[in-house]
């Protein structure tokens, strides 16, 4: 008599987020312009007649932190996260990235410090992006 082999297989599927797969690249900025060409190709793509060319404009890259910032406050504030920025001041910009409100509202300064973006600060990225700025003005204070 023939008897038949039973094969068990068991899959478990995680779905991971958009900036755990940017933890491929060790700089800061070399993620954000990598979002920027990307944001680039797909405009690209959309726009066949009036295709955008040359190196990376400062606007693409500072839009490409935004995405990026934006990014992390969903994949962080969602659940448990929003429940931390009930008991603060927060609102959603234009572009729809989490702001603050501070008591800075009626100085001359520009509304990216009068209004800070709230950002998890345990984030890998967000460490990234503070590394990047240390070092910058560490480098402009040497000349």
């Amino acid at each position: 008599m023939c008897t038949r082999k039973t094969l068990v297989v068991q899959l478990s599927c995680e779905e991971e987020n958009f900036t755990t797969k940017l933890l491929y690249f060790s700089q800061y900025m070399k993620m954000a312009r990598m979002i920027s060409w990307m944001q680039r190709f797909v405009y690209n793509s959309l726009h066949c007649s009036k295709k955008m060319r040359g190196e990376l404009t400062l606007e693409e890259v500072q839009e490409a932190e935004g995405k990026l910032f934006r990014c992390i406050q969903k994949e962080c504030f969602q659940n448990e996260g929003a429940k931390v920025l009930e008991k603060m001041q927060t609102f959603k910009d234009d572009k729809g990235t989490i702001r603050i409100r501070t008591k800075l509202l009626h100085g001359d300064e520009t509304n990216e410090f009068k209004f800070p973006v709230v950002l998890p600060g345990k984030h890998t990225i967000v460490r990234m992006s503070i590394m990047n700025t240390v070092q910058y003005n560490m480098q402009v204070q040497e000349f």
